[in-house]
């Protein structure tokens, strides 16, 4: 109960003590007011609705259709634009909406900025009180995430240091908030922190200093939080120990990236993580342009300007998103719109295949203009034609690079699975095939992405096609142990806590303090170089 597990999302921190069950989700945002304008937006904006970014995956939808033989009516597309434009909202009054929301009043209290706060009266006894300036208007709010992609948001934030301080703010609120621990005993108890698998020194180090230094110590933005020790687990290791699996490929759909790496006895094979800059975030962007298009009845939605609108969209996702080929047919839905100070509007409408070319931003069709790929420890070579996956096991081939734009998913982890052949060089071919085979028959999916229906299913399917002339078989677990995948890195931290190995791993504060980075590489079990 005296350890801490920290997982930081780009859109949500999930956060708790290594007895908990489950985490506590938080948003991982601050809002402030400021008069500087943003240069990222909050959520995406460059979803495009257009022929040639809609082809591609409409002829995939309707060959999957005519694979599974279920017919389509030619005028299912009509029948929901007829529907959706004579939809009527219907008024829910308050006291028969049983989800009904209590919105927070912003003031100075409410945002608790130094800045903002009143100064104190003027004393009409001393000095003559001159007539008041008229009164400037407030500057807007403003969300800042010091998260973005995976990494710190180094665009909204003048510096790494301001970031972090955000970060700290948000950390150290909700662990007292949430978890009822107090600031003055954060030095009694110790912290488990799961980072990315392709992460950045420089902020892994500055992390470090941040939890585990003093108040006031030099190098610490805003000093330290303070912890009696850390420990350091990659996302992809946390995941695996979490499903009780010691050799896996983890798919991890986040909100705005996709990583990609494969774990063999508890440790992630530093040459074959790779980082998709497309998450959920994308999916819900594109089913809002899809929406629109079939003229959706709530013709207020503005997901750029309100944020009720783009969890409202975020909700409709999650509800009605699959990639099922039987769900695909014409049906009725609802959801509610609740804004302040108005009444509660239930809008009935129709949807066809929108829920199903939704999540089809994983698997193409370059509707997600700002695609690229990271790939760890790999030097680039120059772009040939892939080989055949039934010579992915002769490792002295050389390998190409992933494009930049149009690789979709299963491509990505078709070619983790080849690097992770191509990382081992000094045993047998026999052995080789055989540790393959296990890794393909153990892709473990995870993250907040992949709760759409039938995800993996459809991911097994188009992988299994990219070595369907090798003797390998794909195979991919979702949600095991009947486990939330938004929770199962949270929850496989907390596990390795717990583990005897894990008591020589912990660093503590003077072995910072005194060493450094240099100190307690020992203690980490991924690579720093």
């Amino acid at each position: 109960s005296d350890v801490v597990v920290i997982h930081p999302g780009s859109r949500n921190l999930y956060i708790g003590r290594a007895s908990d069950a489950f985490p506590k989700e938080i948003p991982q945002v601050i809002v402030r007011r400021t008069s500087s304008p943003s240069t990222s937006p909050p959520f995406p904006t460059h979803i495009r609705i257009s022929p040639a970014a809609l082809e591609p995956i409409e002829a995939d939808v309707k060959a999957r259709l005519r694979a599974l033989k279920i017919r389509t009516q030619p005028s299912s597309h009509a029948q929901v634009k007829s529907y959706n434009a004579q939809a009527v909202p219907e008024t829910i009054l308050d006291h028969n909406d049983s989800f009904k929301v209590d919105w927070v009043e912003f003031g100075n209290d409410a945002l608790r900025i130094p800045i903002l706060s009143t100064p104190p009266p003027f004393s009409p006894a001393t000095i003559p009180r001159p007539p008041p300036p008229p009164t400037a208007p407030a500057p807007p709010l403003r969300a800042f995430y010091p998260i973005q992609h995976g990494l710190l948001n180094t665009e909204d934030y003048t510096s790494i240091r301001a970031c972090l301080a955000d970060l700290q703010t948000i950390w150290t609120e909700s662990i007292e908030e949430e978890l009822s621990i107090p600031r003055a005993n954060f030095s009694s108890c110790s912290v488990v922190l799961v980072i990315p698998d392709l992460f950045s020194k420089t902020t892994v180090r500055e992390m470090i200093g941040m939890l585990v230094g003093v108040a006031g110590e030099r190098g610490v933005a805003g000093g330290g939080m303070g912890f009696r020790g850390l420990l350091l687990i990659q996302e992809s290791v946390s995941a695996s120990f979490g499903a009780g699996m010691s050799t896996t490929c983890v798919v991890d759909i986040g909100a705005q990236k996709t990583s990609i790496a494969c774990v063999e006895d508890g440790l992630c094979v530093p040459d074959t993580r790779i980082n998709l800059k497309y998450g959920g975030d994308d999916v819900t962007a594109f089913l809002r342009s899809l929406l629109v298009k079939n003229d959706f009845p709530y013709r207020e939605l503005d997901v750029e300007g309100r944020v009720s609108d783009w969890l409202l969209t975020q909700e409709l996702k999650e509800k009605f998103c699959t990639v099922n080929e039987v769900d695909m047919i014409v049906n009725v839905y609802d959801f509610q719109v609740r804004a302040p100070d108005r009444p509660t509007l239930m809008y009935r409408f129709k949807m066809y295949d929108e829920i199903a070319i939704a999540p089809m931003v994983c698997w193409g069709g370059n509707v997600a203009s700002r695609r690229q790929i990271v790939v760890g420890r790999i030097r680039p070579l120059t772009p040939t034609r892939m080989p055949p996956p039934m010579h992915f096991l002769r490792r002295r081939r050389a390998l190409p690079t992933l494009p930049d734009l149009l690789s979709p998913l299963d491509l990505a982890v078709s070619r983790s699975i080849e690097l992770y052949a191509h990382a081992y060089t000094d045993i047998k071919e026999r052995d080789l095939e055989d540790r393959v085979r296990r890794l393909c028959a153990s892709i473990l999916l995870v993250g907040g992405g992949a709760r759409a229906r039938g995800i993996g299913r459809l991911l097994a399917d188009r992988v299994g096609r990219r070595l369907a002339e090798s003797p390998l078989r794909a195979v991919v677990l979702e949600s095991p142990r009947e486990m939330d995948p938004r929770f199962l890195c949270w929850k496989g931290a907390s596990i390795y806590a717990k583990l005897d190995m894990a008591g020589e791993m912990w660093i503590g504060r003077q072995e910072w303090e005194f060493g450094g980075v240099v100190r307690v590489l020992g203690k980490m079990i991924f690579g720093w170089d």
